[in-house]
This record gives structure tokens, C-alpha cells and sequence, in this order.
């Protein structure tokens, strides 16, 4: 079996492996360093972990339960590409336990409005520190989103099920739950399903009334949630292994292109460096490279709205910017005047000098016409 960082000193990958890589145009190419890095290849792909041999067909059916303190994610496949492995048990109201295999943001595709059609009726709801629990009866949107959003519930009787809405703190509608009375609580109306075969609703949620979720420890929940932050506190066997590997994390960071002087760049090559550690341990527990890692539909629809607005995705002003674009209206009459007001953010001022005005404007300031929106020529 062939190494996916190869044999130390010859930097070959098995031809197969080699072309997946290739062909993955979101990779970063790392530059040689100094040290024993020099001639070595390596991979920063995600290890082979337990979620992947689980169906992918992901449960469709996402609903708001205010008295869970975290987000839950039934499937993998909806999450972003900062997911990690992280295992953690739960326990229900009915003393039934359940665990989480790993955290990360999810992206959802939603509809704005019930009425309405059209690319402007869609939007996107970013949600962060999701949990990944593949024994929850169904995703579920916890009492976290009031962070970020606004939501107003109007209740109904039970056979007909809640409604709601979401809305942004300007005031503007993100998302709406519609009535759902099998589930018992308000269900957020998606726009489209994960990139893949369409799916149904993933069985009877009876069993939702009786849940509450909570971490056995949230202490130490919250020590775990510290510890996935990029840092640059080595342990002793980080240490050890940027000592063997690079020499210094001057050359590590310039290994990864990163600028040492910069704390968060710095941190981000610490973080990559972890990843190499998760790999080797991979490999010398299950003797062999673990399997590629495919990118889930939720990145993929990130990944073309980063690429649609000329942002970098690994650029942390950019990703401020992204979640301002999805929360902007499209319906904005005055979008041209508002862009030079001081109303306007200042990274947003930067990224209408960097893509122009009128590349702007051409993807939000159409007028509407007839209930549809229409492009600036």
C-alpha cells in the first residue's frame, strides 16, 4: 500500500491518487522548504473517519426546537469543509444516548418567501457549530441561531403546525418554516435539496416531543470547542514532530505559504501540520492511507458563490463579506448610492474597489418587473 504523503525522500504518489489530486482545483499547492521536508510531498487531505461509511442519502426534513443549545446535522453530507472529527455522547429526556462525530458549519440553499419564485425568492443560511449526530431522528435548528438571526414563531394548533420566520437584525426575511403537523414543530422550506438523487422524509419523528439534548459536560464541551480553534500552542508531541518534519515553524509556515508574522496565517499552518499528525496516526493504526475525502453538496454551493463573487474562500474578510452578500436585498432601488453612504460596511466598500461597482450591481441592483427580478445590463 502506497503512502498518500509517499516514501520519505522520493515524494512519489501512486498514479491513481495522483490524478485525484490533480484534478481537485481547490487544493493548495504547498512549496518545498527547508529541512526534511525538502524532497517530501504532502497531503493535507481529510482522514478516512467513521461518518464516511454512512448512507448518503441525507434526511431532508430540518426543523427549529428552541430547546436545544446546539445545532444537529443527521447526514455528513451537508456539512462545509472545516468539518471535524470530534466524538461526543448525548442524552435524550428519555434517558436514551446518542453520539456526535464531529462539528462544523453547514450552508442551507432556503426560500424567502412561500409566494414567490425566482432567483431572488432563494437565499442562504449560514449556520455554525453544527453537531454531525447520525442517530438524531432529523436535523434540528437550535436555540444558537438568535445569535445571528431573528426568529419569530406563530403557533397553531397541532394538527395544522407551527409556522415562522427568519429574518436578519436589518429586518430583512432570510428564511420561513412552514407548517409541518407530522413533525410537531416548525420545518424550514428549503430550496433545493444537497447536490445528488432527490430524497424523502426519513421516517416518523413521534419520538421529537420527548427529546432534550444536552452534553454531559458542557464545561468541558466548551474546552473541546476552544481546542478545535486554530492556536499555536503546540502540545510536547507537535513539538516533536515540527522539530523532525521542518526544523522551525518559520519553515513550516513558509512550507504552506503562510506568513509567520501574521498570527492567523501562522495558527492556519499549525492547524494543516495537525492534520499531517491525524494522517500519519491514521496510517499507523490501520496500515494503510485513509480514503479521499469528497466534498460535500453544501461546499459545493459555497464553493460556486465564492468563485460567482471573485472571493477567496480561505480569506477571513472575504468570508465576512460572503455572509453580508447573502442577507443583501436584491431588491435594493438605491444599491449604486448606498455603496458610497456610510451606512455601507467598510469590507464591503473594499470589495466593491476590488470587483468594481458595476460587477455589483449587475448581480443586485436589477429592478423588478412583473414580481421577477431583472438583471442591469
Amino acid at each position: 500500500m502506497v503512502s498518500t504523503r509517499g516514501s520519505r525522500g522520493d515524494g512519489e504518489l501512486s498514479g491513481s491518487r495522483k490524478r485525484r489530486r490533480e484534478d481537485d482545483p481547490t487544493r493548495q499547492t504547498p512549496v518545498q522548504s527547508s529541512g526534511k521536508r525538502q524532497q517530501r510531498q504532502s497531503s493535507v487531505e481529510r482522514p478516512y473517519l467513521e461518518c464516511d461509511a454512512l448512507p448518503l442519502d441525507p434526511c431532508p426534513t430540518w426543523i427549529f426546537c428552541s430547546y436545544y443549545d446546539f445545532h444537529v446535522a443527521k447526514d455528513k453530507s451537508w456539512f462545509a469543509d472545516d468539518y471535524i472529527p470530534v466524538r461526543r455522547e448525548y442524552t435524550t429526556r428519555k434517558g436514551d444516548t446518542g453520539k456526535g462525530l464531529g462539528v462544523g458549519t453547514v450552508v442551507l440553499p432556503v426560500k424567502r418567501f412561500p409566494d414567490e419564485d425566482g432567483p431572488s425568492s432563494n437565499g442562504l443560511l449560514v449556520l455554525e457549530n453544527v453537531t454531525h449526530a447520525p442517530d438524531a431522528p432529523c436535523n434540528i435548528i437550535g436555540r444558537p441561531i438568535t445569535q445571528d438571526y431573528r426568529v419569530t414563531i406563530t403557533y397553531a394548533p397541532e394538527e395544522v403546525g407551527d409556522s415562522g420566520t427568519i429574518t436578519d437584525h436589518q429586518g430583512r426575511q432570510i428564511a420561513f418554516f412552514k407548517p409541518e403537523a407530522s413533525t410537531k414543530f416548525p420545518e424550514l422550506c428549503l430550496s433545493k435539496p444537497p447536490v445528488g438523487p432527490r430524497v424523502v422524509r426519513s421516517g416518523p419523528l413521534e419520538r421529537l416531543d420527548l427529546m432534550d439534548v444536552s452534553f454531559r459536560d458542557g464545561d468541558e464541551w466548551n474546552d473541546l470547542q476552544d481546542s478545535l480553534k486554530p492556536s499555536d500552542v503546540l502540545t510536547s508531541e507537535e513539538k516533536k514532530y515540527l522539530l523532525e518534519e521542518y526544523t522551525t515553524a518559520d519553515s513550516l509556515c513558509e512550507h504552506y505559504r503562510k506568513d509567520p508574522g501574521i498570527s492567523k496565517e501562522r495558527e492556519e499552518a499549525f492547524r494543516l501540520m495537525r492534520l499531517e499528525i491525524d494522517e500519519e496516526m491514521h496510517i499507523a493504526a490501520y496500515g494503510e492511507p485513509p480514503k479521499p475525502w469528497r466534498h460535500p453538496a453544501a461546499t459545493s454551493f459555497q464553493r460556486r458563490f465564492f468563485r460567482g463573487h471573485r472571493l477567496d474562500p480561505f480569506n477571513d474578510g472575504d468570508q465576512h463579506i460572503t455572509k453580508f452578500l447573502v442577507r443583501l436585498d436584491p431588491d435594493e432601488n438605491n444599491l449604486e448610492s448606498w455603496m458610497d453612504s456610510p451606512e455601507a460596511p467598510a469590507l464591503f466598500k473594499d470589495y466593491a474597489e476590488k470587483v468594481g461597482k458595476d460587477f455589483i450591481l449587475r448581480h443586485y441592483g436589477g429592478r423588478r418587473e412583473n414580481g421577477r427580478n431583472i438583471k442591469t445590463e
